[in-house]
């Protein structure tokens, strides 16, 4: 299980109905789904994508289609000052997950902190790290409290 395969589940579920909402635009899980298929191919298994943008549905997009290709998702805040930036792609091209880095697992994501007080630092998350959270939230929050019919709003920053 991937997170591309958990989202196909929703598209197959609520392809028609709004994924995500930017501005006065929606696009549905269908719209998304086309998106990501069009990305994919051009993400090679295993390689870097570096996302340089602010939350939007291109974030989104991006990040699914790492998912669906094996890519790894890595994004970047282009607030960030030029010097920090560069530290931090001087530490994406890494050939070999680190050392203690679980083989079977696969890399989904490298996000980095943002070097309030010293320069950036990685952290590497797996797909299953980010499906057993997911899978955490679906058990702890009531079905009473938030249904399939819920909005959320966003505007924190994916990666700082």
């Amino acid at each position: 299980m991937t997170i591309f395969h958990l989202f196909q589940q929703s598209v197959q579920r609520w392809g028609k109905r709004p994924f995500l909402v930017e501005g006065s635009r929606r696009w549905t899980y269908q719209d998304i789904h086309h998106q990501v298929d069009a990305l994919r191919s051009q993400y090679p298994p295993h390689h870097r994508i570096l996302y340089a943008g602010p939350n939007s549905v291109s974030l989104v997009s991006s990040l699914l289609a790492c998912s669906a290709s094996g890519a790894v998702f890595v994004p970047l805040s282009p607030d960030l000052p030029l010097e920090k930036q560069h530290a931090i792609l001087s530490m994406v091209n890494f050939q070999e997950p680190p050392k203690g880095w679980d083989a079977r697992e696969k890399l989904a994501l490298l996000l980095f902190t943002s070097g309030t007080t010293a320069m950036p630092k990685g952290v590497l998350l797996s797909e299953q790290n980010i499906l057993s959270n997911l899978a955490m939230i679906d058990q702890r929050i009531p079905k009473h409290i938030v249904s399939e019919h819920d909005q959320s709003y966003a505007f924190l920053p994916w990666c700082h």
